[in-house]
């Protein structure tokens, strides 16, 4: 992992933080090797959401506060790790 973020980086997490909602259903996209190759904050919310969660649903079940977890989805959307898409009514 780069110890700095690119602009390019920093700049796309900006806006996915931006569009992201609460209800927003996130898939993890990583494969299994991958997985043990991430942080473990990452590591536990890509291993959770082999099954479709809400970003809401992934906060209250990691218990950490739902700003946390949408940065954490914001690096993990940026590496390729997870998508998030819209909630459907």
């Amino acid at each position: 992992m780069p110890s700095a973020w690119p602009a390019t980086s920093s700049e796309e997490r900006t806006n996915i933080l931006h569009q992201m909602a609460d209800d927003g259903i996130v898939h993890t996209m990583a494969m299994p090797d991958v997985l043990e190759q991430l942080p473990p904050e990452r590591r536990r919310i890509c291993s959770l959401c082999q099954e479709p969660r809400t970003v809401a649903e992934i906060a209250d079940q990691l218990s950490i506060p739902l700003a946390l977890t949408r940065l954490l989805l914001a690096h993990l959307v940026v590496d390729g790790h997870v998508v998030i898409t819209p909630a459907t009514t």
